[in-house]
């Protein structure tokens, strides 16, 4: 008998919005795709979900003539809908010190404030921040490619 697959709680980098709608990151739009279809959420604070609204706004003329012609439908139900999404507070916590990114210090003040979630980035420095013992033995908090949380949003990892 199968499994039932786990709900995953992913933090999102802006650039996992981005890549899909300025190059057509295959990957990345797929990742929405699958926390939008399965039982998976993205991690939002108020700010954070604002932040993404932006990119929106400025790549919307690329999101009309996306290859997945509900990519744009979808992210926005992933940012609005109440079953796709955690809201957690986005306020100084010590563990932003370990990241090395002053742009990416707002993932570690979301990734403590929820427990056991996948920080989705691009950028090597900062998920190797993420695997200090404050965030995985504390916390439980994994940092990933975007390929590894596709694979993880599959249920194939």
């Amino acid at each position: 008998m199968a499994r039932p697959m786990e709900k995953l709680d992913f933090l999102l980098d802006e650039n996992v919005l981005v890549k899909p709608a300025r190059s057509f990151d295959e990957p990345a739009a797929e990742l929405w795709l699958k926390i939008h279809r399965r039982c998976h959420r993205v991690v939002l604070s108020p700010e954070h979900s604002q932040r993404f609204w932006q990119w929106l706004r400025r790549l919307r003329s690329r999101l009309d003539t996306h290859p997945i012609p509900t990519f744009l439908e979808t992210v926005s139900i992933c940012l609005t809908h109440s079953g796709k999404s955690t809201w957690v507070t986005e306020e100084n916590v010590p563990e932003e010190a370990c990241i090395r990114h002053q742009k990416d210090k707002f993932l570690a003040r979301l990734a403590v404030r929820c427990p056991g979630c996948v920080v989705v980035t691009a950028d090597k420095n900062t998920r190797e921040d993420f695997q200090r013992p404050e965030f995985m033995e504390k916390r439980g908090i994994r940092a990933v490619t975007i390929q590894e949380a596709l694979s993880l949003a599959k249920g194939s990892v």
